[in-house]
């Protein structure tokens, strides 16, 4: 019997998104590929109803057996026992102290056993990283920056969540200033006016003195974060990801060559190629094990 074949699984904060994914390559079975809007103010039951409709969807109409489910999760959640512990963010607080594991698996008629999970972050990194030729890769921090900040490292065949969003950084914590809300407070204090998120703000002017602002302060705010990452975990290798990739040539060269004047030597910047199908294939490769 196949045993390669693996659902991965990324819950996001307002929709689902999961495909089958080929362990052997790496690759996502397109033809399987899902993403569905979620209300996160749901019921418990809603939700989890509407999670495995989607699951259930991919799985049935895949003449390939399915090996296991992996799934990833923003935190705080018991990843080992599959117990949600989000709470007062507005998001899946129906879901706080219940088994997700357990319903999932009862929902699904799914094997317990069969469904493991993980944080988003330590996800991405390591769909990013996997089937990469590691040799470069073996000790690297990846972060993803977007309506949250999320950061992971890789080491020796383990990805870790390294929760720094909340860390002291500046004048708040790192999350404040590395994330799309920074960019909007800050677009708001210089121009007056409002904006969505940081693809409103590509569409803007990008001759706009504003908008060179912004990207200077977040070239330095990024490389500061980064370097107190790097020193923390004594990194080799970078991997940025999340919504602010679109963004990259505003930002990468400026942050590359802070860092290497703060540090005196180069170390490597990889920008995510995934996108947002990285945390699948994270999930799947652990829903493999």
């Amino acid at each position: 019997m196949e045993k390669h074949i693996t659902l991965g699984v990324d819950i996001g904060r307002s929709h689902i998104t999961a495909a089958l994914v080929d362990l052997r390559s790496g690759h996502i079975l397109d033809d399987s590929y899902r993403r569905e809007r979620i209300n996160a103010k749901d019921s418990a039951e809603n939700i989890i109803k509407n999670w495995s409709v989607v699951m259930k969807d991919i799985m049935n109409s895949s003449y390939r057996p399915v090996s296991g489910i992996g799934m990833a999760f923003p935190g705080p959640f018991n990843y080992d026992d599959g117990v949600s512990l989000l709470k007062a963010n507005g998001k899946y607080e129906s879901l706080y102290g219940l088994n997700i594991k357990n319903l999932l698996a009862e929902e699904l008629g799914y094997p317990k056993t069969s469904i493991k999970m993980m944080n988003d972050a330590a996800c991405f990194l390591t769909g990013e990283l996997f089937k990469r030729d590691l040799e470069g890769c073996n000790n690297t921090i990846g972060i993803t920056i977007g309506t949250g900040l999320g950061t992971a490292h890789y080491k020796d065949g383990i990805t870790e969540d390294c929760k720094l969003w909340k860390t002291p950084f500046l004048k708040g914590k790192a999350e404040d200033y590395l994330s799309t809300r920074w960019f909007v407070k800050r677009y708001k204090e210089l121009t007056g006016n409002t904006i969505k998120d940081i693809r409103a703000l590509l569409a803007t002017d990008t001759q706009d003195a504003a908008f060179e602002i912004i990207f200077d302060e977040f070239s330095v705010n990024l490389a500061e974060f980064l370097y107190t990452f790097i020193r923390k975990k004594d990194a080799l290798s970078i991997v940025i990801g999340g919504l602010i990739i679109p963004a990259q040539k505003y930002f990468w060269r400026k942050t590359a060559q802070y860092l290497h004047d703060k540090m005196f030597y180069s170390i490597p910047i990889h920008i995510a190629v995934h996108g947002e199908r990285a945390p699948l294939i994270g999930a799947a490769s652990i829903g493999h094990h």
